[in-house]
């Protein structure tokens, strides 16, 4: 079971995927790099 959750870094809304399944999520590592780029 997946929690998504958003934070906010400054006006960036940055995705956060947690999943029990990985110690670091790639998902989390993309999303954040994703909707970070997407921000600038």
């Amino acid at each position: 079971m997946n929690q998504t959750a958003f934070r906010y870094v400054g006006l960036c809304p940055t995705l956060w995927i947690e999943s029990p399944n990985f110690g670091l999520d790639f998902f989390q590592v993309e999303s954040t790099v994703f909707m970070s780029l997407s921000c600038v």
